[in-house]
């Protein structure tokens, strides 16, 4: 009787659970006139098979329902139906959307449409929990996962840098969470994808008390949900840069740091009139400085020559895909898969040319970094009943990351070379050898290669289960396993 008392609390208070970006809907329904409340109405979620009916309380929930903005629709006899639009879902949370319905005539009469308010408080809420939708990110003047993120009160993001410290805590101690699944590279924690904001539809940021399916976190964990498209087709193209912002013509008074991001989006049904959907998501930048910096602009103590505008040989470069499909199977089946890609080249240390000015008549010696990130993930979501549902995932993860002289690359005999490297001794050569003639840890002789290679790959394959069961009209059971 003990062992099985305790093997039954492992499987409960597992910490390491699927994540699933969903949120569910309940509320009551209500005769607009007497107020009394009414059994039986059916409550629908537009565009989707999930829905429910009121109890003898006129009380309903909808479990499971993805992260965006839906219409609840709710119909009963000898009563008008009503549609309440832009009714928002958060991970995690649920959204309260209680309606009165109109009795009406046998006559048909059309539908009341009504535009659902948001919260101001989350009474589920127990955690400090920031929400930011994809109407939020349109007009934010910043891009990227860790640039939203940072944004949120309790968040210190590093200038030109993609470390987080959340309330103090280190940058390694924060976990983000796309589509359900870890993104940190579990060997040190950092982040490598880049996600164009065109892609996001919902960002959480909790910045503690999180639940306990969160694992590989102390200080905070982001959320983020992409999105997957809807029964209409869109497309978008966007571009930006400061190009036209040139040192020589500065018809604005500022400088080009040679930013330039292109970004296509493409979403919608994958067969027109069923629900299957699909959104697509690809980016490319090419930044000429990376960590741009106004006092390097200004600094008079630069050379002429390098005066204004980007840093010579600090260039970041990134190819960035993602996409997002769902199918559904029949009513109570569902499979979503989900991708991101991406790939980037950039200066090995931006701030090594502030310390360093060797490397700007140098460039091509310059340390360089080449990164890696792959994630691909299939969850299959099937409803049980109107109260319990389980989902299980299966995803691979790929991270890898290159540090090398930029013009030897991965050629490690070339770090000796005296015929490629001049700072190497006549006669002295030995194969792998370095000849850096490094002063300092910082500074460099005039020709000198980077004296450094490294290179660090880890990829895993992951399975996950969880099982959530609501009980009555207030609690939610959640349980669940990884491997």
């Amino acid at each position: 009787m003990y062992k099985k008392l305790l093997l039954l609390l492992i499987f409960l208070f597992i910490s390491q659970l699927s994540a699933e970006n969903v949120g569910k809907i309940s509320g009551v329904i209500t005769d607009s006139e007497s107020g009394s409340p009414l059994p039986g109405v059916n409550v629908m979620i537009e565009g989707t098979f999930l829905g429910g009916s009121t109890d003898l309380d006129g009380y309903y929930v909808i479990l499971n329902v993805p992260v965006g903005e839906h219409t609840v629709v709710a119909s009963f006899v000898g009563y008008q139906d009503m549609s309440v639009k832009g009714v928002t879902v958060s991970v995690d949370l649920n959204t309260e959307v209680s309606i009165k319905l109109v009795p009406t005539t046998l006559e048909l009469s059309e539908a009341i449409v009504v535009t659902a308010e948001k919260e101001l408080i989350r009474k589920d809420a127990t955690n400090t929990n920031i929400i930011t939708t994809s109407e939020d990110i349109d007009i934010l003047p910043v891009r990227g996962i860790q640039n939203l993120a940072g944004l949120t009160a309790g968040v210190a993001k590093q200038d030109n840098s993609d470390v987080m410290n959340v309330r103090g805590g280190r940058g390694g101690e924060s976990a983000v969470y796309i589509d359900g699944v870890l993104a940190n590279d579990p060997y040190n924690k950092a982040v490598r994808v880049y996600l164009p904001n065109e892609a996001i539809e919902q960002m959480s940021v909790q910045t503690g008390g999180f639940n306990a399916e969160y694992g590989e976190a102390m200080s905070g964990i982001i959320i983020t949900t992409t999105k997957s498209g809807t029964k209409n087709y869109s497309a978008s193209a966007e571009v930006i840069t400061d190009e036209f912002l040139s040192s020589t013509d500065r018809k604005l008074d500022t400088y080009s740091y040679g930013y330039n991001e292109y970004v296509l989006s493409l979403g919608g049904p994958i067969i027109p009139g069923y629900n299957h959907t699909f959104h697509l998501s690809g980016s490319r930048r090419y930044l000429l400085d990376y960590t741009p910096s106004w006092g390097w602009a200004e600094n008079e103590n630069k050379p002429e020559e390098f005066k204004g505008g980007a840093i010579p040989g600090n260039e970041s470069s990134d190819w960035s895909f993602s996409g997002k499909a769902k199918f559904f199977l029949s009513e109570k089946l569902s499979v979503n898969g989900s991708v991101t890609w991406t790939d980037r080249t950039f200066a090995g240390n931006g701030t090594v040319f502030d310390m360093s000015p060797i490397w700007l008549y140098n460039t091509e010696h310059a340390p360089e970094w080449y990164t890696e990130h792959r994630s691909f993930n299939i969850t299959l979501t099937h409803t049980l009943s109107a109260h319990t549902f389980y989902n299980a995932r299966v995803n691979y993860f790929h991270t890898y990351r290159e540090n090398y002289d930029r013009y030897f690359k991965d050629d490690i005999f070339a770090y000796g070379d005296p015929d490629k490297n001049p700072l190497a001794p006549a006669g002295s050569y030995e194969p792998g050898q370095l000849y850096n003639a490094r002063i300092g840890i910082d500074f460099f002789a005039p020709g000198a290669q980077y004296d450094y290679y490294f290179k660090n790959k880890t990829q895993y394959i992951g399975a996950e289960f969880d099982l959530t069961h609501q009980y009555g009209k207030i609690h939610t059971f959640k349980t669940g396993f990884g491997y």
